[in-house]
């Protein structure tokens, strides 16, 4: 087999392979998350796709101490809003939801102040 052969059975398996990303991808968007425990109290306990949810990853301060310690923003939990009843659940013990974070609609972004 010469190597432009090998080069276009290579190109041919990437394109199946970035295909079959791409359908993973979706059918990771297709997982659902229930309302339930939000910031405020009970949820509602209806179900939502997340790929139609956006993920709120929030971020907090660390204030600076001793002579090179501190004075850095770190990443804390994953919230989302509920489409349905619009209160604030938070991911934070649901570390599975957690790792497909980038199969949300968006991220954004909150420091606290």
């Amino acid at each position: 087999m010469r190597l432009t052969d090998v080069q276009r059975e290579i190109r041919k398996v990437e394109d199946n392979l970035n295909a079959l990303r791409a359908l993973e991808h979706k059918a990771y968007g297709r997982k659902t998350v229930a309302c339930t425990n939000s910031v405020l109290g009970r949820g509602c306990g209806k179900r939502s796709q997340i790929q139609s949810l956006t993920y709120i990853q929030t971020h907090f301060h660390v204030p600076p101490y001793s002579c090179t310690e501190g004075d850095y923003w770190t990443a804390g939990e994953g919230q989302f809003d509920c489409p349905k009843c619009g209160r604030r659940n938070r991911l934070y013990d649901r570390p599975k939801i957690m790792d497909l974070k980038n199969h949300f609609s968006s991220i954004e972004r909150v420091y606290d102040d």
